[in-house]
C-alpha cells in the first residue's frame, strides 16, 4: 500500500526486486498502516526506522522545489509554537475547512508565499525534515529536484519524464509491454511477469462490508472520527462503486485519499493508537551483498525481520504490529485477478 492511500500497482517484493535491479543495495519495508498514512505519519514512521537503524547518515528525497534550505526553513516554521497555536484556533472556528487548506492560508499570512505547501513531493519532503527535527536526528537531509511531468499528469511523451500516474495507467490498460520505453528494460521485463493489483477487484466486497458495518466501528477506525465514519457508512448504502462512494463522501474537509485510508484502516482493523505508535520493526524485502553488509552495521536493538516467519519470535507488541500488516497483505492479494491466497504466498 502506498501514500496516496491505494494499493501499490505491484506487490512489495516485486517492487523491491526492481529497486535492486535499478541500483539500490537494500530495500526495507515501511509497514502498513504507515505506508498508507497521511504525509506526517508516513514520514515520521520512515524517519523513525532510518534513525533507529543507527547506520544511516543521509536521507534523500525528491521535491518540486529542489531547495533543501527552503524545505528546512518551512519545516521549522510549521513546527513553531506560534504557528501551531494559531492553526489550532483556526481549525476550531472553521470546522468545514480542511487541515491542508487552513495550514496553507495561515502560512501565507504569517510567512508569505505558501506555494511550497501545494505540491505533493514538497509536502512529503517537509514532513521528512520535520520528523528529523522532532527526533533530534543526526541524519542529514538532501533533496533531488523532481523533473518531468506533474504528479497527476497521465500523458506519455518522448520529450519529458512521465509521471508514475501515467505509467500506472499504462499498466492498468494492459499495455505493460510498453514499459520498456520508459523504464530500464530489465525492470520492465520483471514487471511484465507479475500481475498488477486493481482496487476495482475489491469494490463489491468492500461496499458490502461498509453497508453491514456498525457506524461506530467505522468512527473508531484510524482517521474515521468526527463523523467521517458515519458518512462513509451512509454513502455506502446507495453507492454502486467505490468511485460513487468517494464522490458522495468527499467534501472540502474530507479528501478522497483520507476516505480511502479510513476504508482500508477499517478493513484491516487499524485504530488511531496504531497509527500514532511508531513502528517497532522493519522487514528486509530485498538486498544484494552490499545491502547485507549494511544490515550488519545496524543497531541490534531494533527489530529487522529477514525471514517472514521470524516475527513469531519477537515481543507481543511487535507481533501485533506485524500481524496488522499481514491482514493488509492478505487483502492485497484479492486485488489481483488470479491471486486470492494469503500474504504468505505474495
Amino acid at each position: 500500500y502506498v501514500q496516496r492511500a491505494e494499493p501499490a500497482i505491484y506487490d512489495k517484493y516485486t517492487r523491491a526486486h526492481a529497486a535492486i535491479l535499478g541500483g539500490a543495495d537494500l530495500v526495507l519495508e515501511l509497514p502498513f498502516p504507515y505506508s498508507l498514512a497521511g504525509a506526517e505519519y508516513f514520514a515520521s514512521a520512515g524517519v523513525h526506522i532510518a534513525n533507529s537503524l543507527g547506520c544511516i547518515d543521509m536521507l534523500s528525497f525528491g521535491s518540486e522545489c529542489g531547495d533543501i534550505k527552503k524545505i528546512e526553513q518551512t519545516a521549522k516554521n510549521l513546527l513553531s509554537d506560534d504557528f501551531n497555536n494559531k492553526l489550532n484556533s483556526m481549525l476550531e472556528t472553521k470546522k468545514t475547512q480542511s487541515y491542508a487548506s487552513s495550514r496553507e492560508k495561515l502560512y501565507e499570512e504569517m510567512y508569505g508565499c505558501a506555494n511550497i505547501l501545494t505540491e505533493p513531493n514538497n509536502i512529503l519532503a517537509i514532513e521528512y525534515v520535520k520528523a528529523l527535527i522532532k527526533f533530534n536526528s543526526d541524519i542529514r537531509p538532501i533533496t533531488i529536484e523532481r523533473k518531468g511531468n506533474a504528479y497527476n499528469n497521465t500523458e506519455l511523451s518522448d520529450d519529458s519524464y512521465p509521471s508514475a500516474s501515467a505509467l500506472r495507467l499504462l499498466i492498468q490498460k494492459g499495455d505493460a509491454d510498453k514499459l520498456s520505453e520508459y523504464v530500464p528494460e530489465k525492470i520492465a521485463s520483471i514487471l511484465n511477469e507479475r500481475e498488477p493489483a486493481d482496487i476495482a477487484m475489491l469494490e463489491r466486497g468492500v461496499l458490502a462490508m461498509l453497508r453491514l458495518a456498525d457506524p461506530d466501528s467505522l468512527e473508531t477506525a484510524a482517521e474515521g472520527a468526527g463523523g467521517l465514519g458515519r458518512r462513509i457508512h451512509e454513502s455506502a448504502k446507495d453507492a454502486k462503486s467505490l468511485e460513487e462512494l468517494l464522490s458522495a463522501c468527499a467534501t472540502k474537509k474530507y479528501t478522497n485519499a483520507r476516505i480511502r485510508r479510513v476504508i482500508f484502516n477499517y478493513l484491516a482493523g487499524v485504530r488511531e493508537a496504531d497509527i500514532k505508535a511508531m513502528p517497532k520493526y522493519t522487514q528486509m524485502l530485498a538486498a544484494n551483498e552490499k545491502g547485507r553488509a549494511i544490515l550488519k552495521k545496524a543497531k541490534k536493538n531494533f527489530n529487522i525481520i529477514t525471514k517472514p516467519a521470524d516475527y513469531k519470535k519477537l515481543d507481543a507488541d511487535v507481533i501485533s504490529q506485524v500481524e496488522l500488516s499481514h491482514k493488509a497483505d492478505s487483502i492485497y492479494t484479492l486485488m489481483r485477478k488470479s491471486s486470492g491466497t494469503s500474504y504468505e504466498n505474495l
